[in-house]
């Protein structure tokens, strides 16, 4: 708390090595949720289907929909525990719901979560 506008020192952090901060990417709940079942069916709800979609899978980048609260290690996990794949990189677009006027009235356009999972070449996700 500065008081009078004086600011106090701070210490200056630790960096963690890199193997250390991989290692507490997923944590131990996240993956033992996974592999009861629990995450996987919370975190994705189903892929994202359009043209964009469809031509970014041919470079190895799905989309799914995911729950609003779902965060990147959960994603992860999942996607792992479903696919039996592992991700590279997962990035993560929130779409705001917006107010429309359709035929004189007005109405919601659904918002939600999107989640792009960046796969290993080589390895594919068979979505029907």
């Amino acid at each position: 708390m500065a008081l009078f506008g004086r600011k106090s020192k701070k210490e200056p952090t630790q960096e963690r090595p890199k193997e250390e901060r991989k290692a507490l990417a997923v944590s131990p709940t996240v993956l033992k949720t996974v592999a009861t079942g629990g995450t996987h069916t919370l975190a994705i709800r189903r892929p994202h289907i359009s043209e964009r979609a469809s031509d970014e899978a041919a470079k190895g980048v799905y989309v799914f929909e995911v729950a609003p609260h779902a965060t990147k290690p959960e994603i992860r996990a999942a996607v792992a525990a479903l696919f039996k794949v592992t991700p590279i990189k997962i990035r993560t677009v929130t779409k705001h719901a917006k107010t429309i006027m359709m035929k004189g009235r007005p109405g919601t356009r659904r918002g939600g979560k999107k989640a792009y999972v960046y796969l290993k070449k080589g390895e594919k996700i068979e979505i029907v």
